[in-house]
């Protein structure tokens, strides 16, 4: 028996979650679907075993997103977004990566080498500005999760865990991208 890779995508939000939009009417939700589906044929054509968290226009809860990569066993985790900023010349990709997860640091070495693989690539295909890798930690005082990853996501995940925002959907020039080609007026 051959063991493959299994990679875990997750689309952001999605089904009640439309909110975030670009100027000509790109919406997250179903811009960063369409690049998990195409994302998810080149995986397997590569060889690795892979899973969405959503395949639709549907909503998941934000805890079931890393609940189910837990359950699937997942090798590697990768929430797929595009960037938001009020100024509108706000540009670039950039991916973060698990730093202090619930199961501690374990993961971090593997997710920090994933990220940036992926941001170069990013960065070498798409043509936009690599704004880095990046970790964030909650700083709350008192907080019994203090000092973990800030995103639920990437805290929750039993794996090497990252989150890509693919450009700046609210950069007019960005969401023209080839990376956020489909535009969705729903």
């Amino acid at each position: 028996m051959v063991w493959l890779p299994r990679i875990f995508i997750d689309p952001g939000h999605g089904g009640k979650d439309r909110t975030n939009r670009g100027p000509t009417g790109y919406i997250e939700a179903d811009g960063v679907l369409d690049i998990a589906l195409r994302l998810r044929l080149l995986l397997q054509a590569a060889g690795f075993l892979v899973h969405l968290s959503r395949e639709t226009d549907s909503t998941v809860n934000l805890y079931d997103r890393s609940s189910k990569t837990n359950n699937w066993g997942a090798d590697l985790f990768v929430s797929i977004h595009t960037n938001a900023h009020p100024n509108p010349s706000a540009n670039g990709v950039e991916a973060w990566h698990s730093l202090n997860g619930e199961w501690g640091g374990q993961f971090h070495a593997e997710a920090k080498r994933v990220a940036n693989i992926v941001q170069t690539e990013l960065v070498a295909r798409t043509g936009l500005r690599d704004r880095g890798i990046k970790t964030r930690l909650i700083e709350t005082a008192g907080s019994p999760i203090r000092g973990m990853d800030w995103y639920a996501v990437i805290r929750r995940t039993k794996c090497p865990a990252i989150i890509i925002e693919a450009g700046f959907h609210t950069n007019p020039t960005e969401e023209a991208c080839s990376s956020l080609k489909t535009i969705s007026k729903k």
